[in-house]
């Protein structure tokens, strides 16, 4: 089943890459922002 574990390692190394863009994106937006780094709940606006 090593077809498999290709398969899943490159779902979660997508998703890290992902999240790890979005991560920088949000920050280059909301840099001119307060610096609240842990937001909870959906998104204001």
């Amino acid at each position: 089943m090593k077809t498999l574990d290709w398969v899943l390692l490159l779902t979660a190394i997508a998703n890290m890459t992902t999240a790890i863009v979005n991560m920088l994106s949000t920050a280059a937006k909301s840099k001119k922002k307060k610096k609240g780094t842990k937001r909870r709940g959906p998104r204001k606006r």
